[in-house]
Protein backbone atom coordinates (compact mmCIF):
# COMPACT_ATOMS: atom_id res chain seq x y z
CA UNK A 1 0.00 0.00 0.00
CA UNK A 2 2.83 2.25 -0.52
CA UNK A 3 3.04 4.61 -3.51
CA UNK A 4 6.07 4.45 -6.15
CA UNK A 5 5.52 8.29 -7.37
CA UNK A 6 8.35 11.09 -6.80
CA UNK A 7 5.79 13.77 -7.96
CA UNK A 8 2.67 15.16 -6.06
CA UNK A 9 0.05 12.55 -5.71
CA UNK A 10 -2.97 12.49 -4.31
CA UNK A 11 -4.04 9.64 -1.80
CA UNK A 12 -7.65 9.46 -0.65
CA UNK A 13 -8.28 7.50 2.34
CA UNK A 14 -12.36 6.54 3.51
CA UNK A 15 -14.51 6.10 6.71
CA UNK A 16 -17.32 5.11 5.45
CA UNK A 17 -18.58 7.65 3.17
CA UNK A 18 -16.21 9.58 4.34
CA UNK A 19 -12.52 10.68 3.52
CA UNK A 20 -9.11 11.59 4.02
CA UNK A 21 -7.15 13.39 1.50
CA UNK A 22 -3.48 13.73 1.39
CA UNK A 23 -1.23 14.96 -0.85
CA UNK A 24 2.13 14.46 -1.45
CA UNK A 25 4.22 17.06 -1.51
CA UNK A 26 2.78 20.73 -2.31
CA UNK A 27 -0.06 22.79 -1.02
CA UNK A 28 -2.84 20.61 -0.16
CA UNK A 29 -5.79 21.46 -2.56
CA UNK A 30 -8.43 21.35 0.12
CA UNK A 31 -8.52 24.28 2.72
CA UNK A 32 -10.58 23.37 5.69
CA UNK A 33 -10.31 23.30 9.27
CA UNK A 34 -8.75 20.20 9.88
CA UNK A 35 -5.71 21.19 6.86
CA UNK A 36 -2.88 18.88 8.43
CA UNK A 37 0.80 19.25 7.71
CA UNK A 38 3.10 22.47 6.37
CA UNK A 39 5.89 20.27 5.57
CA UNK A 40 7.27 19.84 2.57
CA UNK A 41 7.43 16.23 1.26
CA UNK A 42 11.91 15.78 0.38
CA UNK A 43 11.69 14.64 -3.15
CA UNK A 44 12.15 10.60 -2.05
CA UNK A 45 10.16 8.12 -3.02
CA UNK A 46 6.88 7.76 -1.01
CA UNK A 47 7.76 4.52 0.31
CA UNK A 48 11.29 5.70 1.40
CA UNK A 49 11.54 5.38 4.88
CA UNK A 50 11.15 8.29 8.20
CA UNK A 51 11.56 8.08 11.59
CA UNK A 52 8.39 8.31 13.28
CA UNK A 53 7.93 8.86 16.71
CA UNK A 54 3.96 9.03 18.06
CA UNK A 55 2.02 7.99 21.04
CA UNK A 56 -1.46 7.15 21.10
CA UNK A 57 -3.50 9.92 21.17
CA UNK A 58 -6.51 11.33 19.91
CA UNK A 59 -6.45 10.61 16.03
CA UNK A 60 -6.88 14.38 15.31
CA UNK A 61 -3.51 15.10 17.26
CA UNK A 62 -1.94 11.78 15.65
CA UNK A 63 -2.55 12.80 12.47
CA UNK A 64 -1.05 16.34 13.16
CA UNK A 65 1.91 14.66 14.20
CA UNK A 66 2.06 12.21 11.45
CA UNK A 67 1.92 15.12 8.94
CA UNK A 68 4.58 16.63 10.79
CA UNK A 69 6.77 13.68 10.54
CA UNK A 70 5.95 12.33 7.33
CA UNK A 71 5.56 15.31 5.45
CA UNK A 72 2.28 14.68 3.62
CA UNK A 73 -0.33 17.03 3.77
CA UNK A 74 -3.69 16.69 3.78
CA UNK A 75 -7.43 17.07 5.38
CA UNK A 76 -10.94 15.05 6.51
CA UNK A 77 -14.45 15.96 7.66
CA UNK A 78 -13.89 17.68 10.95
CA UNK A 79 -16.10 14.56 12.16
CA UNK A 80 -13.78 11.91 11.10
CA UNK A 81 -11.63 11.75 14.19
CA UNK A 82 -14.67 12.32 17.06
CA UNK A 83 -13.44 10.05 19.80
CA UNK A 84 -10.91 8.15 17.95
CA UNK A 85 -7.61 7.71 19.55
CA UNK A 86 -4.60 6.48 17.66
CA UNK A 87 -2.39 3.85 17.61
CA UNK A 88 1.28 4.70 18.56
CA UNK A 89 3.83 4.53 15.65
CA UNK A 90 7.62 4.15 16.22
CA UNK A 91 10.66 3.70 14.33
CA UNK A 92 11.81 4.01 11.27
CA UNK A 93 9.40 3.57 8.71
CA UNK A 94 7.53 4.31 4.89
CA UNK A 95 4.72 6.48 5.70
CA UNK A 96 2.05 4.39 4.34
CA UNK A 97 3.10 1.68 7.47
CA UNK A 98 3.13 4.44 9.60
CA UNK A 99 -0.33 5.67 8.90
CA UNK A 100 -1.60 2.19 8.12
CA UNK A 101 -0.17 1.45 12.05
CA UNK A 102 -1.42 4.99 13.28
CA UNK A 103 -5.30 4.11 11.91
CA UNK A 104 -5.36 0.43 13.20
CA UNK A 105 -8.49 0.13 15.39
CA UNK A 106 -10.18 3.03 14.26
CA UNK A 107 -12.29 1.78 11.39
CA UNK A 108 -10.58 4.52 9.36
CA UNK A 109 -9.11 2.57 6.34
CA UNK A 110 -7.71 3.19 2.66
CA UNK A 111 -6.00 1.20 0.48
CA UNK A 112 -3.72 1.24 -3.10
CA UNK A 113 -5.82 2.04 -6.36
CA UNK A 114 -2.39 2.91 -8.17
CA UNK A 115 0.38 4.66 -8.68
CA UNK A 116 0.69 7.80 -6.57
CA UNK A 117 -3.22 7.12 -5.17
CA UNK A 118 -5.06 5.09 -2.57
CA UNK A 119 -9.40 5.44 -1.78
Amino acid sequence: MTTTSRSSGLLMAGFLATGIVIHVGGPAAAETPDRLGAAEFAQAPADATRRFDITAQPLAEALKAFGRQSGWQFSYPAGLTKGLRSQPVSGDLPPAAALRILLGGTGVSWQSTGPGTVA
